[in-house]
């Protein structure tokens, strides 16, 4: 495995993407930056990455692609955790949630067989400027570097759970689980019904439907969540 540090890059994933191609044999590569001045998410929107957060991408090579977003949530989701002392929730698709806000983001792309996975967490920076409900760590009152968070989730997603168990792990930590949404789904068709659980090619059941890929829109009846 090589581990590349970078005080300062436009995103980790793009980091990534621009030295994979230049490999005489492909390794796992991970690369960690003190701030990101285009991080992105999912779908492309911004995520800030103000000094004091972690931030890094992982190149996997040859991954198996079924149920790696659900397994990848939970590695990250363990190792937070065990900083925490604390049970974190899963929000689909990509975000993990402490408090009812969010703590960590995740994003994952695909390149051929293999996968980009990159990782924001509140570490110590600023989380006022994210715009939407947001924690740090240390606000949470723990002391810890991005660098140590790093090396404990990077471990995880090196060795990741298997499908089964990660379903169950990500069940027993959804995010709004009994909860009425409204949710765009990749074709813009808007899907409505209660939040029911997680499958294992990572897809949301709403209302006895499975929904692979989209973006929830709207929250009604809170009262049901974990």
């Amino acid at each position: 495995m090589l581990v590349l540090s970078v005080e300062k890059t436009d995103s980790t994933q793009l980091f990534l993407k621009r030295i994979i191609g230049s490999q005489q044999q492909k390794q796992i590569i991970a690369c960690i930056a003190r701030e990101q001045t285009n991080g992105y998410g999912r779908r492309g929107d911004r995520w800030v990455s103000g000094a004091g957060g972690l931030y890094f991408s992982v190149y996997v090579p040859d991954v198996k692609i079924e149920g790696l977003s659900i397994r990848v949530a939970c590695a990250v989701a363990k190792a937070i955790e065990e900083i925490l002392q604390d049970r974190v929730l899963l929000k689909w698709p990509n975000d993990i949630f402490f408090l009812e806000k969010k703590l960590a983001g995740i994003i994952i792309e695909i390149v051929d067989k293999d996968a980009i996975i990159g990782v924001g967490v509140n570490v110590n920076n600023n989380v006022s400027d994210v715009g939407q409900p947001a924690v740090s760590l240390a606000e949470l009152g723990i002391e810890i570097t991005p660098d140590r968070l790093f090396y404990s989730i990077l471990k995880a997603i090196v060795d990741l759970p298997n499908t089964n168990k990660a379903v169950d792990f990500y069940n027993s930590r959804l995010f709004g689980k009994g909860c009425l949404v409204e949710i765009t789904g990749h074709n813009g068709e808007l899907i409505k019904g209660r939040i029911e659980g997680i499958t294992s090619p990572g897809a949301l059941l709403v209302g006895g439907r499975q929904v692979l890929s989209g973006r929830i829109v709207g929250w009604h009846d809170t009262s049901n969540t974990l």
